[in-house]
């Protein structure tokens, strides 16, 4: 009797990180806008140290696995030329150093808490066509991810929804 209720115990688990990750991965599909970042590290949490006081972002999953995603800080400078080839060496450090953005596939792992992406391209191609693997949490209109963070430390972005 003991090992029928083990087999049935693991089947209804099985059964249920299945519907938890078949729940994330209908759940993660749509447009997340980026309402904030922060980063811990050495123990410290900082908001805004990537993007800034006033984050701007938006993550777009489509149904059939692609992705795209760009943060910004709010306080991108405008370039004094109209010409965007002709930005000066602190504008052109100033976009570099306060935006990334790339698109490609996604995956979202079996019990639903990591989101891995590959992107096909981006403007930091040092991650073309490898795994990035993201811890994920969806509660409701809210999507959370953390990542090792490029300035060091572990970030982590919160999205909304867009309705």
């Amino acid at each position: 009797m003991g090992k029928a209720i083990v087999g049935i115990a693991a089947v209804l688990l099985s059964a249920s990180a299945a519907a938890w990750s078949q729940d994330a991965k209908q759940q993660i599909v749509g447009v997340w806008r980026l309402v904030s970042e922060s980063n811990t590290k050495d123990g410290v949490v900082k908001k805004g140290t990537a993007f800034g006081d006033n984050p701007k972002g938006m993550m777009m999953f489509t149904s059939d696995g692609h992705y795209s995603s760009i943060n910004t800080r709010g306080d991108l400078p405008v370039f004094g030329s109209s010409n965007r080839m002709n930005g000066t060496p602190e504008e052109n450090q100033a976009i570099v150093q306060g935006s990334i953005a790339h698109f490609g596939r996604y995956a979202v792992s079996d019990d639903g808490r990591k989101l891995m992406l590959t992107p096909e391209s981006g403007t930091w191609p040092a991650w073309n066509g490898k795994q990035q693997t993201r811890g994920l949490e969806i509660t409701g209109d809210e999507l959370k991810y953390t990542v090792n963070a490029s300035i060091g430390g572990t970030g982590e972005l919160v999205f909304r929804r867009v309705k």
